[in-house]
């Protein structure tokens, strides 16, 4: 397979599929993010805009904090970049939640992360959506309280193509630790993701999530790295994930969707506990 060069990207007016015109600006993302993957050879089997997954073993997920993040402790809508181990960028993602949702519930909200990917020829960029996780808003959530009873805890909906379920990450809560159950598209239990015995609530700054087999065996992890300050002066938070590279790419966007759901859990209730 030949390498994948990558591709510069200036700033550009994308359409957004709610609607919405979504302007991609200079800074938005880390320093490295104006540098994007080019398009992979179409994969038979493989979902469009999921080739770049076949080719990595590792992915990095920055979340960079605006003004009024850092200022006012005010929680908008999240924006990330996805990245894989060299910086360089695969997706762009954007939140659609509701502004009274992140005001009260925090990280137990309803949301929407619309993944886009960029793929340019001849200077021309076009962007599509290729991914999407959904969160639908659950009053028995209980911010966390009650996760431990079967479809009361967080769970969230990966699809690809948008309006196509391809799998699904549900936590569960025991005493003082978290757990996530990773299902397929037929709603079949698949893997297992542990967090350390530590409550989501308590601010621990680094914590590492074992993504297992039914059998126990360990086949990745997400791992959550210290912020810190990214050249815009901004605070970036990331989180990494790992898993085999011959894995089903599909397999990789639920994990993708689980460290997702797992991030803002655990981000936000860190942020939370701050403030």
């Amino acid at each position: 397979m030949s390498p994948v060069e990558p591709i510069r990207v200036p700033s550009i007016h994308i359409p957004s599929p709610l609607g919405t015109p979504v302007t991609i600006q200079p800074g938005v993302f880390p320093a490295h993010a104006d540098i994007w993957m080019s398009l992979p050879t179409p994969v038979e089997g493989v979902p469009p805009g999921l080739e770049y997954l076949t080719m990595v073993d590792e992915i990095m997920i920055h979340r960079i904090s605006g003004v009024l993040d850092l200022f006012t402790g005010f929680q908008t809508k999240n924006k990330y970049a996805v990245s894989n181990a060299n910086g360089v960028q695969m997706y762009y993602v954007f939140e659609e939640s509701k502004n009274w949702q992140r005001l009260v519930c925090g990280p137990y909200r309803s949301f929407t992360m619309h993944f886009v990917d960029g793929f340019g020829a001849l200077n021309i960029l076009f962007f599509k959506e290729v991914l999407r996780i959904r969160r639908p808003f659950a009053c028995c959530a209980c911010f966390g309280l009650c996760a431990c009873l079967p479809g009361c805890g967080p769970l969230c909906t990966i699809e690809c193509p948008p309006g196509h379920t391809i799998g699904t990450v549900e936590q569960r809560m025991a005493l003082c630790s978290s757990s996530f159950i990773v299902r397929d598209h037929e709603d079949d239990v698949i893997l297992r993701i542990d967090g350390q015995l530590c409550c989501l609530n308590c601010g621990c700054q680094e914590k590492e999530f074992p993504i297992e087999t039914l059998e126990g065996e360990r086949i990745g992890c997400i791992k959550r790295k210290s912020g810190k300050v990214g050249e815009d002066a901004k605070p970036m938070e990331t989180f990494r994930l790992t898993f085999p590279i011959n894995f089903d790419a599909r397999l990789k966007a639920i994990l993708i969707g689980a460290a997702f759901l797992i991030g803002l859990l655990e981000l936000e209730a860190t942020c939370t506990k701050r403030n």
